[in-house]
């Protein structure tokens, strides 16, 4: 210290920390709504890419094997009473390989009845309705399938709506 000078003491006061912790407060608070909104975000977006991808992989699926059967042997019905209305499709191949699709439950299903194998192929499905008007010449078949995932909260999910037309070549 040198002498003759008064010293000062550097301090803060109680209310200039109180303002300084609510000023804190506030950032982290909207820092942790950004985030947390963010990250609903980004888990909302994910369950649309999948509830998408499903949709697509199983219409692929369906419109190859259907491309490939013979339309005098298609049926469509459900399995049992406690599915939807033509929820299951049935037919033949051109190579006499039998197949089924149905679904039981929240899952879709394929059936290789030649090889006696079931294996499911999509999981979270709402509804899928398969419509062939056998009485008409035109042949195609109207394939109707919707998904829904919830996203990691209770309140929000996606859905995924998906129509394709196959047209059957071979009688």
């Amino acid at each position: 210290m040198i002498p003759g000078k008064k010293s000062r003491i550097i301090g803060l006061t109680l209310i200039e920390l109180m303002v300084v912790t609510m000023i804190i407060g506030i950032i982290m608070l909207g820092v942790q709504t950004f985030f947390g909104n963010g990250l609903r975000f980004f888990k909302i977006q994910q369950s649309k890419m999948e509830t998408q991808r499903d949709a697509r992989r199983c219409l692929s699926l369906l419109n190859r094997k259907l491309r490939e059967s013979k339309s005098t042997t298609i049926i469509v019905s459900r399995i049992d009473s406690t599915q939807p209305p033509c929820s299951s499709i049935y037919f033949q191949t051109v190579k006499d390989e039998q197949f089924r699709f149905f679904q039981s439950g929240t899952k879709l299903y394929m059936a290789d009845l030649n090889r006696g194998a079931t294996q499911q192929i999509a999981e979270n499905l709402r509804h899928i309705t398969y419509c062939y008007p056998m009485l008409s010449n035109d042949k195609i078949i109207s394939i109707s399938i919707c998904f829904e995932k919830y996203s990691k909260s209770p309140d929000v999910k996606s859905l995924q709506l998906s129509v394709e037309k196959v047209r059957i070549m071979n009688d």
